[in-house]
């Protein structure tokens, strides 16, 4: 039997952030938009050329992709929504119309592991609280339509994250319809916030299963991939787009690729899924070495992203998304994971489905809108791979109800987060997009031996970027009690505590203060305090 696809500490209420930033590569190529699946694989030709695309072997390589270098988006300050965990704005999807009890449904509010009720009506509802934080981008959890639930036993969960896709065209009817999330696009456009979506391009839901019922992971060097005659071929080679994939048959993997049932062998949308030679089928992966990029991802069918049909096909299904309901751009996920060579064909597909388009890691955690529930934070153990040592304390701490706080800490929480969120978009030096910038304007004047333990001074050059203020300086201090920071640079000079700050909901951070004779700045403890230069 093929072992649970992901252990239930493994799966994060709150998804992890490890991502690369993969910007839109500014290299024309023509614009292309089959309208079929990928069914047919004849030698030598691309299966989208059948359907009237061009070959995609004159498409521009990987390599000439990655020359013609990027294009530059604005900064922007996101706020990620994982839709089960969010809000809950129509109860009547909760079980994602379907019957029976939590294993069919995947419902059940009171297991982490499992769907709990949220929706993308809960997050229109909410709109008005992320724009409150100053969002200008909202970045969605995966929302495609999951396999319910997956594994067995004590690792039994359900697919709440969005990582588990069986159709890639359909919205999760636990969280609604496309015609929901056109509309999410269209109310958040409307008050001028983008809408970015979590996607995944190198895997599906764990549907494949292997004649030899075994799923340890098989090198390249041990069993090589085949063509249709039988011929050992280096898939890497052909993975940027300069030469003709060999044609392959059901026999070039060392596992045999098989279904459980039939209803499986036709499971995932587009159909060109379902088609076995698509996938690696390597076993699982143990994410280190080969197997990190060509191994099963928790036991998930791991695509066998070389391939052009797998880049052509992804690229169809996310340029699809954009045109059907406006959204912004992608965050890319498991970037890690697929090959290099993927990425740029992918992202040049994309640019050009939508030339506005852009690209760009945990605990358990709930969101509570009553906040005498308390804050809904450590939900769960933190998972096991890197913090099962931690567990024995971790656990007794978030069992402890004297630990969970009330509302009057929450709300003034939440008021200082919303603070530090108008400070951040107040002025462009705290949005400098390039390395060179911060070499030129970032400093940490009181760096060194002499430095205070504890405490920590930047100031930001604004001059030339920012037409209120010459400098801001941020003082950071992590020690109980207040700190003096003296900065002989900035004696004389007119600076003041941030306009939002002066007004903070904090009337013990509203004491920070600087001294012009002297240059010091003076700052309660346990606090951040952002001051500016007139």
């Amino acid at each position: 039997m093929k072992p649970p696809p992901m252990p239930r500490t493994a799966m994060l209420a709150s998804v992890s952030t490890l991502a690369l930033a993969l910007a839109l590569v500014g290299a024309p190529v023509a614009v292309r938009n089959p309208g079929s699946d990928i069914t047919d694989r004849s030698a030598g030709t691309d299966p989208l050329a059948v359907a009237g695309a061009a070959q995609w072997r004159s498409e521009p390589s990987a390599a000439a992709l990655l020359a013609a270098g990027t294009k530059a988006g604005r900064a922007e300050q996101f706020y990620f929504v994982l839709p089960d965990r969010f809000a809950n704005g129509d109860p009547r999807n909760d079980a994602g119309g379907l019957a029976g009890d939590r294993l069919s449904t995947g419902l059940d509010p009171k297991d982490k592991g499992f769907y709990h009720g949220g929706d993308l009506k809960g997050v229109m509802d909410r709109l008005d609280y992320v724009q409150g934080l100053g969002t200008t981008a909202i970045w969605l959890a995966p929302v495609f339509k999951n396999r319910p639930v997956q594994g067995s036993g004590a690792d039994v969960s359900a697919g709440y994250h969005g990582y588990w896709i069986t159709d890639f065209t359909q919205v999760d009817p636990h969280f609604g319809t496309n015609a929901d999330l056109k509309k999410l696009v269209r109310q958040a456009h409307q008050r001028g916030i983008k809408v970015y979506l979590d996607v995944i391009v190198n895997h599906t839901a764990d549907v494949i299963r292997y004649a030899e019922n075994t799923y340890t992971y098989v090198d390249k060097k041990t069993s090589p991939y085949t063509d249709a005659q039988g011929r050992p071929f280096e898939d890497r080679n052909y993975a940027d787009g300069n030469r003709d994939f060999p044609e392959v048959d059901a026999e070039p993997f060392p596992y045999t690729p098989t279904f459980a049932t039939p209803a499986d062998a036709k499971a995932k949308v587009p159909a060109w899924l379902n088609d076995p030679t698509m996938y690696h089928n390597r076993g699982d992966s143990t994410f280190a070495g080969e197997n990190s990029e060509y191994g099963d991802f928790f036991g998930l069918d791991d695509l066998w992203t070389e391939r052009p049909e797998v880049v052509r096909g992804m690229t169809k299904i996310y340029g699809d998304w954009i045109a059907d309901t406006g959204v912004d751009g992608f965050r890319l996920d498991t970037v890690e994971h697929a090959n290099l060579e993927f990425w740029p064909q992918f992202s040049q597909g994309i640019a050009r489905a939508a030339e506005k388009a852009g690209n760009s890691g945990d605990w358990f955690n709930q969101i509570r809108w009553d906040c005498a529930q308390g804050n809904g934070f450590g939900a769960g153990l933190p998972p096991a791979a890197d913090n099962q040592d931690k567990w024995p304390y971790a656990k007794p701490l978030l069992a402890d109800p004297k630990l969970v706080p009330d509302c009057a800490a929450i709300d003034l929480a939440g008021a200082r987060y919303a603070e530090m969120l108008r400070i951040r978009r107040s002025s462009p030096v705290f949005g400098l997009t390039t390395a060179e910038q911060v070499q030129q304007r970032v400093a940490f004047p009181l760096s060194g031996a002499a430095e205070t333990p504890g405490v920590l001074t930047m100031t930001v050059d604004a001059r030339g970027l920012d037409g209120k203020w010459k400098s801001l300086t941020v003082v950071f201090n992590a020690t109980p009690q207040a700190a003096t920071q003296q900065v002989p640079g900035l004696r004389g000079a007119d600076v003041a505590l941030h306009p939002v700050l002066r007004d903070s909901a904090d009337p013990v951070l509203r004491t920070a203060s600087f001294d012009r004779a002297s240059g010091t700045f003076t700052v309660p403890g346990r606090s951040v305090a952002v001051f500016v230069q007139s």
